[in-house]
């Protein structure tokens, strides 16, 4: 019953109301303000002002939206960067342990010795030892990579925006300065 009647209201008046409102605005503005806004506008002294205006904004829109962009490489940098960072914290005790594994070449006084018979088998378990730990190894070593050209990333893109930063603020003082 109150929904009926709340429907009624804005049907019969509320709507009616809004549309002459908006009708009526409009034909005032077009008439009315828009001349005097155009006079106050192409006035010798305010119409390079409003130049540098429209100028200024599009260019601090510019800057906003390469700031934006910065920002979120910036962000995604230091997302992967904590990734690669975990993973690297993950491998470096297996990592740190394998070339403590890794077998040494026999001295010539035990190749000797052995007839050459020790290089054979040390070949075979350096061949061994490499195919356990190659993976981990190259783990380890690809975030690590990883991990340091995220920085470096990171530090050409901030240095960009802050260097955006800077053209907003000088932008945001000249126009201070001509008005």
């Amino acid at each position: 019953m109150r929904l009926l009647e709340i429907h009624k209201n804005l049907k019969d008046y509320l709507i009616p109301a809004t549309k002459l409102f908006t009708n009526s605005f409009r034909t005032v503005f077009e008439n009315e303000i828009k001349k005097d806004f155009n006079l106050v506008f192409n006035l010798e002294r305010i119409k390079p002002i409003k130049d540098l205006n429209v100028e200024i904004s599009l260019e601090l829109r510019e800057l906003e939206i390469e700031i934006y962009d910065l920002k979120k490489i910036v962000d995604d940098s230091k997302a992967l960067q904590s990734l690669y960072s975990s993973n690297v914290s993950y491998y470096q005790n297996d990592y740190d342990f394998a070339p403590l594994n890794e077998p040494k070449m026999p001295s010539r006084l035990t190749i000797l010795l052995s007839l050459g018979t020790s290089v054979n088998i040390f070949y075979k378990m350096h061949n061994q030892w490499d195919y356990k730990t190659i993976d981990l190894r190259n783990e380890y070593m690809y975030n690590l990579n990883d991990m340091q050209i995220e920085s470096e990333r990171i530090n050409v893109h901030q240095a960009l925006l802050n260097e955006c930063v800077k053209k907003i603020r000088a932008k945001n003082r000249n126009f201070a300065e001509f008005a």
